[in-house]
């Protein structure tokens, strides 16, 4: 049996090293503690034909990830999709990027 840890030298901290480890734990939600990576949460105004897009993509996605693995689920989330987008805008040429921004204005 290992030995117990000393608390010598460790005064108030003994009581508050549990609440801390808790916290720790405490930032990621269920899904996450298996990829053991924090989300953070943000805001972003969509067209609401953008809405209507983004869902139809999720269906869409969700029904052939489930025929490629044989009836298991794979859930793929809009907010999933949202951070595959902008992934892989970072990979995009930012002149192109630019160019499609002020064509659009």
């Amino acid at each position: 049996m290992a030995k117990r840890k000393s608390i010598k030298g460790l005064g108030r901290e003994i009581y508050f090293q549990k609440a801390e480890e808790d916290k720790q734990v405490k930032q990621f939600t269920g899904k996450q503690t298996k990829r053991q990576f924090p989300l953070e949460r943000a805001t972003f105004y969509i067209r609401p034909e953008q809405q209507d897009q983004l869902e139809k993509l999720k269906i869409k996605l969700r029904s052939r990830l489930r025929e490629q693995r044989r009836g298991k689920k794979r859930q793929v989330d809009k907010s999933e999709l949202i951070r595959l987008a902008i992934d892989l805008l970072n990979e995009q040429d930012e002149d192109l990027l630019i160019k499609r921004l002020t064509d659009k204005s």
